[in-house]
């Protein structure tokens, strides 16, 4: 959803959902890694992997509950 896809999910916000999982910037940063290195392995662009790592930045505190 926040990469542009279908915006029909109704579950707990970004915050909530992660809240209970003791995340740390080492694990946003591996699926930060790992989200890139997928989208590089399905053809995707560099421009558009870039604009999509800026995408997901922001959501680094909510992720984190800070």
């Amino acid at each position: 959803m926040a990469l542009g896809g279908p915006k029909n999910y109704s579950g707990k916000d970004m915050r909530k959902a992660h809240s209970h999982l003791s995340l740390t910037d080492h694990h946003f940063d591996l699926i930060k890694k790992h989200l890139s290195e997928t989208l590089a392995y399905l053809g995707v662009g560099p421009e558009q992997i870039q604009q999509s790592m800026e995408i997901v930045k922001p959501l680094r505190d909510d992720v984190l509950n800070r």
